[in-house]
């Protein structure tokens, strides 16, 4: 058995890998840029928004979930 993962893992077995740069420009963003960290944050605003429609019985399906939506979204008449 070894002490930790760093000891249990042969770097020397990694294959190499080589990063292929594509630049190619979006077209649907003003500076042409792409995300890459928004991944991330989808779970966390998953969560948030359950714990809103369990907190008050509603379903917001809108971002952002701010304050005023939330009052609004109580304040509202149920429809069904």
């Amino acid at each position: 058995m070894r002490a930790s993962w760093i000891t249990a893992c042969q770097w020397r077995d990694l294959p190499m890998i080589e990063a292929v740069i594509v630049e190619v420009p979006n077209p649907n963003h003003p500076f042409g840029v792409k995300g890459a960290g928004e991944v991330s944050i989808v779970p966390a605003m998953a969560a948030i928004a359950n714990a809103i429609a369990d907190a008050i019985g509603r379903r917001l399906t809108e971002l952002p979930m701010s304050p005023p939506k939330v009052l609004a979204a109580i304040d509202a008449p149920v429809t069904r």
